[in-house]
């Protein structure tokens, strides 16, 4: 919908504006001669979601599209020993569903960068885990989307690996366009979340109702979100 985030895309009704953009997309890829596999635009609507990704600028959406499309031709990902061993480290892992049935995947900072591991294995793992949530958590046209907790406790602004933080975005928001129903920042380091409040004031309200970022005030937050029996004690639930 226009100014609004789409959350779920197969087999829905679309917006006037909405088949427009795909008219866009369509007409610049018979404009410059491109041919894409017929599921592209097909009733998941991944043409929809690579435009909402760019703001439905066809060029952008299409360059996005083939980086998409290079990326399906290294699945699967085979779960390799190290890929494991980074897993049983706690430093991503799902803990159920949301009150909206959202699955929920942690990411802790701190254990990531304990693991000494470098960008390629995150990125792997990630591959691994949000495929999995895709294939056994997401219902096409019922449920999409999936939120995150990014857990900063104990690493300050200076420890943060910005560099890798930046590729892994950039290779989620491609691969994954639009697959994040909301992102809660937890622990956030003081510089850090002295800058988002200052951007947040910047930024729409889509923007700022999917991100979340918190120091220390997560706990009753969280609990409004999620089921304190798939929340850990950590984040103020009920889970060991």
């Amino acid at each position: 919908k226009k100014n609004k985030v789409r959350k779920v895309y197969a087999h829905v009704d679309l917006e006037p504006e909405e088949q427009e953009a795909l008219e866009n997309f369509r007409n610049y890829v018979r404009k410059n001669n491109l041919e894409f596999p017929s599921w592209v635009d097909d009733e998941q609507r991944l043409a929809l979601r690579m435009m909402d990704s760019t703001n439905r600028k066809p060029k952008e959406a299409v360059k996005m599209l083939q980086q998409y499309m290079e990326w399906l031709n290294t699945l699967p990902v085979p779960v390799t020993d190290d890929i494991q061993n980074l897993m049983e480290q706690g430093t991503m892992y799902v803990i159920g569903r949301d009150y909206k049935f959202h699955p929920v995947i942690v990411i802790s900072q701190r254990k990531l960068i304990n693991s000494g591991a470098d960008i390629d294995l995150i990125l792997r793992m990630t591959f691994v885990v949000m495929n999995w949530v895709i294939e056994n958590m997401l219902v096409p046209g019922k449920v999409e989307t999936w939120s995150m907790i990014m857990d900063s406790t104990d690493v300050s602004t200076r420890q943060m690996e910005m560099s890798k933080l930046k590729k892994l975005t950039k290779e989620v928001s491609v691969n994954y366009a639009c697959r994040v129903e909301k992102s809660y920042q937890v622990n956030t380091p003081t510089t850090l979340y002295a800058i988002w409040k200052v951007l947040s004031m910047f930024l729409g309200s889509d923007t700022r109702e999917k991100v979340v970022v918190m120091k220390d005030n997560y706990p009753e937050i969280l609990r409004s979100e999620i089921p304190s029996h798939f929340l850990e004690q950590k984040y103020g639930g009920d889970r060991p």
